[in-house]
């Protein structure tokens, strides 16, 4: 008896909404986003996850592409959307890219009805690039730091490369074991309010780690090469947030550097790594 009493309450419950009041949602899908770029900003190549979207300023969720996407809201309205990564490579953390500026577009919403939307995304105008590196016929990472001059960072084959005319090729074996390089030149990079980040394409058959070495008049060189790589057999894209490291370690000027060193569990005598569109980018 007591449990039919609690049925004919939760009918009774039941009839009492208002199911009129209910929204019906209209609905966004995104499948993917594309990427614009200048000679000046290097190459297009993105890892664009997800999406985070907000409609007439309001947040609505971040999602992972492709998706179709509820929007409570109906009649015009302004949709942005910014382009989703996951930072320092780690799934648990997906941010929105701090260096893209959102896509943004003016909608009528229909109830029920699915508008299909094609973004499109650029950096900000005011992202400053202290490094770009394609490897296309030469490069700038000739700077030996491991005292083997016989590790060092040459140019793939054209079956090899990633993209262009080629991409960074690392060789190590049990002889020659361990790689340290950094880039030919200094650059600096202000602690200014915005963020900064490393961005770099690449296929590896062998952990290694990239980051910057900093210098200051009157002090030893700083190691910040703390962003770590776990070996890939296809290219992937990183997305490293080294924003509070420079602003932590502030020096006059920084190098791009890289470190690896072969792996005596992995069962191959020679182990690559290779590399494209190292980019470190500013605000």
């Amino acid at each position: 008896m007591k449990y039919l009493i609690l049925v004919l309450i939760l009918i009774g419950a039941l009839r009492c909404v208002d199911y009129s009041e209910v929204p019906v949602p209209a609905y966004l899908y995104i499948e993917k986003f594309s990427f614009s770029t200048t000679p000046s900003e290097g190459s297009n190549s993105h890892a664009f996850r997800d999406v985070w979207i907000y409609v007439n300023d309001e947040y609505y969720g971040a999602y992972e592409m492709p998706s179709k996407v509820p929007i409570s809201k109906t009649g015009n309205a302004r949709i942005k959307l910014y382009a989703g990564v996951r930072r320092n490579g780690i799934t648990s953390q997906p941010v929105r890219y701090p260096m893209t500026a959102p896509y943004e577009i003016e909608l009528n919403l229909v109830a029920t009805r699915t508008d299909t939307i094609q973004p499109i995304v650029k950096y900000y105008d005011y992202n400053k690039f202290a490094f770009i590196e394609n490897f296309d016929r030469v490069h700038f990472f000739n700077q030996d730091i491991d005292l083997n001059n016989l590790t060092k960072v040459t140019l793939t084959t054209p079956e090899e490369t990633f993209e262009g005319l080629n991409s960074g090729e690392i060789l190590l074996t049990r002889d020659n074991p361990v790689i340290g390089a950094m880039y030919d030149f200094e650059k600096v990079i202000p602690r200014g309010p915005g963020y900064a980040y490393i961005e770099l394409d690449y296929k590896n058959e062998v952990d290694f780690s990239i980051g910057l070495i900093g210098y200051s008049a009157g002090r030893s060189p700083v190691n910040l090469i703390v962003g770590g790589l776990k070996p890939r057999s296809s290219w992937g894209k990183i997305y490293f947030d080294f924003t509070d490291i420079i602003k932590e370690n502030p020096n006059d000027n920084y190098r791009i550097a890289l470190t690896a060193q072969y792996d005596t569990a992995i069962a191959l005598p020679r182990q690559y790594i290779r590399l494209d569109n190292f980019k470190l980018i500013y605000q």
